[in-house]
């Protein structure tokens, strides 16, 4: 054993007393919260103070968009027949250690058609790409440049599927995660962040033009749009809020996330009011006519809350209808696999690429290129540590 546990355990015992305090410290806040959104349930004066703070592109609060503030909405009927489909992918980052460069991504679908009696339609896609160096000789294309290429094939897959379904029967879509394509960082090239960009902004166009519901469902979020927005109704003065917001001071409420405010606020199946997204990272998504918003909703129990963010583009967002589809669609899934949909369980299922199947993946490489006359050889790096490894179980 290489991790000796009698050395951490006075730190543990630390890191267990501080995580106590920091609760209890939060708990007493919770309160205070929630009253204040159930002040400003319908303060018109503070979602024009909301909007003005989002103008200043450094507020990351939640943007009131007509509902109460302290909704609790329960989910319509579920449709009696109703085709969701969902996806998830995985990946093999490229190795230059390995016994060839590539990388891999493998796409998993399900479409589940609810009240047909058939069984769900599972089906993976898997790409291997050789071209795994980027511009620069010394480099190989980086983790972030495959995740972004892994989300923009997901949505493809998701869109292609649910746009063939919903011919014959209303459907709607699900994704894991956000909404938004994380894109914005010194590992992806700019070039290739205006690519894969524009390929997943032209998926969500293609749903649009359906009105075909889509939500990502962020399982555990630590979103704090919703404290940040009680914080701002805090004060009196518009030009002080304003002015806190851009000399960054922080809130009273810092580190209470959203989930401990609403988890005793909505009960099993409830939904909280929908909201825009504040346009610091949103302002992509706004300007092609698909401004993130969300909501949160309970998919636990009476005694056991799970509460977890949905995100919706703004066309989804002003169809009230379209929510309540896509309000029931998941919490009557989270009935079949508790806590989150079956849909996306099923869909990540299916789309992980276990050790055993990467083993015999570049089994399956090394053959083809011995058969073509090329080395196939670990490094003597991952050659050692791969001894090790086996050794040390």
């Amino acid at each position: 054993m290489t991790l000796e546990l009698n050395k951490v355990t006075q730190q543990v015992t630390r890191l267990g007393e501080q995580a106590a305090q920091r609760k209890r410290e939060l708990d007493a806040l919770t309160p205070q919260v929630r009253e204040i959104l159930r002040a400003h349930r319908d303060d018109a004066q503070l979602i024009e103070l909301a909007r003005r703070a989002a103008e200043t592109k450094r507020w990351r609060g939640a943007i009131p968009i007509g509902e109460p503030l302290d909704s609790a909405i329960d989910p319509p009927p579920h449709s009696a027949r109703l085709s969701i489909v969902a996806g998830d992918g995985s990946q093999i980052y490229p190795d230059s250690h390995g016994i060839a460069l590539y990388y891999l991504i493998n796409i998993g679908t399900i479409v589940f058609r609810h009240g047909s009696g058939q069984a769900p339609i599972v089906n993976t896609y898997p790409t291997v790409s050789s071209e795994a160096e980027s511009l620069s000789d010394d480099e190989i294309i980086s983790g972030p440049v495959v995740n972004a290429r892994r989300d923009v094939g997901e949505l493809t897959r998701i869109a292609d599927l649910a746009l063939a379904e919903v011919a014959t029967t209303s459907t709607v879509a699900l994704m894991d995660g956000t909404l938004a394509l994380w894109v914005q960082t010194a590992a992806i090239p700019e070039a290739e962040q205006d690519r894969v960009q524009r390929d997943y902004l032209q998926q969500l166009d293609r749903l649009r033009a359906a009105r075909l519901p889509i939500g990502a469902f962020l399982s555990r979020p630590r979103s704090t749009n919703l404290t940040q927005l009680a914080h701002l109704a805090t004060f009196d003065d518009p030009d002080k809020a304003l002015s806190s917001v851009m000399n960054d001071r922080g809130t009273v409420f810092k580190g209470l996330r959203d989930t401990t405010v609403l988890a005793t606020w909505l009960q099993p199946g409830q939904r909280s009011a929908l909201f825009e997204v504040a346009p610091a990272w949103n302002t992509t998504y706004r300007d092609r006519g698909h401004s993130i918003h969300f909501f949160y909703v309970n998919v636990g129990t009476a005694t056991q809350p799970e509460i977890d963010r949905i995100e919706v583009p703004g066309w989804i967002a002003q169809d009230r209808s379209a929510v309540g589809v896509l309000h029931a669609a998941i919490v009557e899934q989270c009935k079949v696999s508790p806590g989150y949909p079956y849909v996306l369980a099923r869909a990540h299922e299916i789309a992980v690429v276990t050790n055993a199947e990467r083993a015999e993946f570049d089994k399956m490489i090394a053959t083809q290129l011995t058969r073509q006359g090329v080395e196939a050889k670990l490094s003597e790096k991952q050659f050692q540590k791969s001894l090790l490894a086996a050794k040390r179980h």
